[in-house]
This record gives structure tokens, sequence and C-alpha cells, in this order.
């Protein structure tokens, strides 16, 4: 699913017909909003964020809703069901993982990522047949 996610974020251009014919969620989330934003009023571009189709929100809602009903139910074992010794063992035991959050900074992480989107749009970039070196030529 996360794989589906980046290629919809950044797409690649794929030659194999297999994994082309596999993501029918691309092919899916081809809309064009193209006219309809370029003649709306002021507030019409949050009407677009709030569209089911073509959003990111249609691409996210099932992960989302798994992590939210983890949540729930991690908050109201947290509130409700742990005495006052088992809360402060599940305190002690996020004490001890928020310690190692900052091993790897998010930054460096992103850092990368970045980079590998930029080198792939470059190597893009360099394969877009120019026509000048043939207009020189001739």
């Amino acid at each position: 699913m996360v794989k589906k996610i980046l290629l919809l974020i950044f797409p690649i251009a794929e030659t194999s017909a297999d994994s082309i014919s596999s993501l029918s969620l691309l092919k899916n989330m081809t809309v064009t909003y193209t006219s309809e934003v370029a003649t709306q009023r002021i507030g019409g571009f949050f009407r677009f964020l709030f569209r089911w189709r073509g959003s990111i929100y249609s691409v996210i809602y099932g992960e989302i809703s798994i992590f939210m009903v983890l949540y729930a139910i991690l908050s109201i074992t947290y509130r409700h069901l742990l005495n006052d010794n088992q809360k402060l063992v599940f305190e002690r035991l996020c004490v001890y993982f928020n310690q190692f959050s900052d091993y790897v900074p998010v930054t460096f992480v992103v850092g990368f990522y970045v980079a590998r989107i930029i080198a792939r749009r470059w190597t893009q970039w360099e394969n877009i047949p120019w026509p000048d070196k043939y207009c020189f030529k001739m």
C-alpha cells in the first residue's frame, strides 16, 4: 500500500505491462480539475480539498482508520482499565521507547528520501528527447 501511495505522489515511468496493470489504483486516480480550478472564486479551493474522487483522503482512509482505532483502544485501556501501578509501568515503557526516537532524526531520513526523488527526477529529465541536438546537427 505504501508503494501505491508513493507511486501516486511520485509516478515512475515503468515499462513492465504487469506492473502497470497491477497498479489499477493509478488508473482510477486520474482526475482532472484544471478547468474547474481556473474558474473558481475565493474559497473554492477548500471545496476541492474535500472532494473524495482523486483525493489523498481516498488513498489513506484505510490506514488512518486503523491508526485511529488502535489509538482509541490504547487510550481507553490506559484511562479506564489499568490501575495506578500498571499506568506507571506503561509510562515507564513509553519513556524508555522515547529515548530511542532521537537516534535517527527524521530530517536525516527525509533528506535521503528527497535526494532519491530528485535523482530519479533528474534521470527522467535527462532522458527527455530534446530536439536541440538534432537541430544543431542539420
